[in-house]
């Protein structure tokens, strides 16, 4: 069995959580052979290339050129699974992609290549809802942790009182939101750290205890964030419709390096060993409580953890994209 797996970015955070990043263990699972490609690298889509896969694996395709494939394989009969991790179709006018995916014509792609597809996975229930109405073979494949990839995590961590925000600067209108509630935790608990990994909040002021680390390689990511084993993961979100077809990956990312999250009190953030907040007011309250230390840290992660290991591994979320392939054969 081969497969072909297009992608806008091989190499970023998407790729690692719904494509390249999963492929491996999806073909050590399978036993099959993965060609793997940036849709701008595409140089050939003739039936004499096209002939020689089994299934072609578009993801987040909004490309003129993902709908062209798209369409030629059907007329050669060849399935075509397609992948989303957001809700493109509605990015707030705050996030710096808005002005991209906003194209009435981009627009037009997206909901092509979702009507053209086979099947369409997604990372979220909410994501599902909003795509429906455009095909109804859409599947959920949660994000995952890669059980295979990182085998260095013991069961138990010893923290530090670090408090992380990780993310870029799409996440600008997030944090702005809370901003006062952070900052005034920030200035308030100075024998904490706060960190912020990827994009440097400027309207939360320099301080000492203001911690900045730039965004880089997704493994090499993972294993600084094990070893700066923070406390506590903060997770920041405005509700939007967006916002709200987003995955947990802060709470798996957070939990594996030991934290216990503070999380937005939605459906898909409905998760054990985290606290939830439902307003601004709220997020500072229970970020003060985490301050505090009036929470149990070991047992809310060894919670979360043991959640994430029954349900969110890779090698056996993996199981859902290996049912999804056969269903095409």
């Amino acid at each position: 069995m081969k497969l072909l797996a297009l992608t806008v970015n091989k190499n970023d955070s998407t790729s690692f959580y719904r494509a390249n990043g999963v492929l491996h263990d999806l073909k050590n699972q399978m036993n099959m052979e993965i060609t793997s490609m940036d849709f701008k690298d595409l140089k050939d889509m003739s039936w004499a290339t096209l002939f020689l896969y089994d299934v072609i694996f578009m993801q987040r395709p909004y490309q003129g050129v993902a709908v062209k494939m798209a369409q030629y394989c059907q007329e050669i009969n060849l399935p075509v699974w397609i992948d989303f991790d957001d809700y493109l179709l509605d990015i707030p006018k705050d996030n710096k992609s808005h002005q991209l995916f906003s194209v009435p014509e981009i627009q037009k792609n997206i909901v092509a290549a979702i009507q053209l597809a086979n099947v369409v996975t997604v990372s979220t229930q909410k994501l599902k809802e909003s795509f429906s109405e455009f095909n109804n073979n859409i599947h959920v494949i949660p994000n995952a942790f890669n059980d295979k990839l990182f085998t260095y995590r013991g069961s138990k961590i010893k923290t530090n009182k670090t408090v992380m925000w990780r993310g870029s600067d799409t996440h600008n209108i997030d944090l702005f939101y809370y901003a006062d509630q952070i900052y005034k935790c920030q200035d308030k608990y100075k024998d904490w750290n706060f960190l912020y990994f990827g994009w440097n909040p400027w309207f939360i002021p320099e301080a000492e205890n203001k911690k900045h680390i730039s965004a880089t390689d997704p493994v090499l990511y993972f294993k600084q964030l094990y070893k700066l084993a923070p406390r506590i993961m903060q997770v920041p979100l405005v509700r939007s419709l967006f916002n709200e077809c987003k995955s947990n990956i802060a709470f798996i990312e957070g939990t594996f390096a030991g934290a216990v999250c503070l999380v937005p009190d939605w459906k898909e953030w409905d998760l054990p060993g985290t606290l939830k907040y439902s307003s601004a007011e709220e997020y500072g309250e229970k970020l003060e409580l985490m301050l505090n230390e009036k929470v149990n840290f070991s047992k809310y992660n060894s919670q979360a953890w043991d959640y994430i290991f029954d349900n969110l591994r890779l090698s056996k979320i993996n199981h859902l994209r290996v049912n999804i392939i056969n269903s095409l054969l």
